[in-house]
């Protein structure tokens, strides 16, 4: 008796809902825009459903006062695949850039942290390659000494900042501003520089940089510099584009080269902390991949909006990367949609 009750309630629910949605339909059916709204948003909704990964073994950490995801990776750690340390396998005499200039326009500029990086890590390198580190070092000193004229700390971080304005799609990032993907070389470069001399002043100098990633962004419009912020369901990114108003670029480059730098400060010091940060970064990568990813075409720059990457090549060694340390299947997927979907 008891189950009848149920089924007869039941079918009028179910009837009831029917009645609902016909009339619905039948409302929605006399107006053609609002028909085509409602078809839009779901749509959309079962489009973001699509992409959207379920990911297993996420845990919960706490950095400082923010609360990220991360899954646990077996990381693999070796000198092999210190991937920005390793970015001058054939080093030059002299500098990369002679002058510093924006990659869009080659415009000039007084000074650019990330091209300046680079000029370190290749000095540096051809010191190690050519047995020829007191040669090198007045150009060494002279870079330092530029590098700290461009420096600003906040709390125990260092960071170099770009002395000029700049604009990103509707963000405008006023001078000086700051990058996780120049922290992210400039901490490559102390360490490179540290594993040359053996001197202590490089590896403080490296710890400071390193401190900046720890400083997550507090709130939206925060006049402190920052280069790492969580965002609304949990994820920790490093921002290349750090903008004073959100949505934040999310710029896919600058974040995995983060990854990078970190797993080269975690060589140098392993501690839980830094193991943290690079496994919740990778976790960021394989929760948002798929809304860079553009199926059979080049893959978003940032996730602004349409921003096709400069460098798919780049694009898919760094998914490559991501393999090799952690050997995780799903990171194996995120390479090969982008092999399959570029040509490089």
């Amino acid at each position: 008796m008891f189950s009848s009750r149920i089924l007869i309630v039941g079918m009028i629910v179910i009837l009831g809902i029917s009645a609902f949605t016909a009339v619905r339909i039948i409302n929605l059916g006399s107006d053609p825009d609002r028909t085509e709204k409602s078809l839009q948003a779901k749509l959309s909704m079962i489009e973001r459903f699509s992409v959207i990964p379920i990911l297993d073994g996420i845990e919960m950490h706490t950095i400082g006062e923010h609360r990220v995801k991360a899954i646990p990776y077996a990381v693999k750690f070796s000198a092999e695949e210190d991937f920005l340390l390793n970015t001058y396998r054939e080093a030059r005499p002299g500098l990369i850039h002679a002058k510093y200039a924006l990659i869009a326009n080659k415009k000039e500029v007084p000074f650019h942290p990330l091209e300046w990086a680079h000029n370190v890590l290749n000095a540096a390198s051809y010191a190690e390659q050519t047995n020829r580190a007191p040669e090198s070092r007045p150009l060494i000193d002279a870079l330092v000494k530029q590098a700290l004229g461009h420096a600003k700390e906040s709390g125990p971080a260092l960071y170099i900042g770009y002395p000029f304005r700049y604009r990103l799609a509707d963000k405008t990032l006023e001078d000086p501003w700051f990058s996780g993907i120049a922290q992210a070389y400039v901490l490559a470069a102390w360490i490179k520089l540290y594993r040359l001399t053996g001197e202590t002043k490089f590896k403080d100098l490296a710890e400071k940089t390193y401190r900046s990633f720890l400083q997550i962004r507090a709130k939206e419009g925060q006049k402190e510099p920052w280069v790492s912020f969580v965002d609304k369901a949990g994820y920790l990114w490093f921002e290349e584009y750090p903008s004073p108003t959100d949505p934040q670029p999310r710029v896919l480059n600058g974040h995995i080269c983060a990854i990078m730098s970190l797993y080269s400060h975690y060589r140098l010091e392993p501690n839980p902390e830094t193991l943290v940060l690079i496994r919740a970064g990778i976790t960021t990568v394989c929760r948002y991949f798929n809304e860079f990813r553009r199926p059979g075409s080049v893959i978003n720059y940032y996730l602004l909006g349409e921003s096709q990457d400069y460098s798919p090549g780049r694009a898919v060694a760094q998914q490559e990367w991501l393999y090799k340390i952690t050997e995780d299947p799903y990171v194996k997927q995120t390479w090969s949609a982008i092999k399959t979907d570029v040509a490089y």
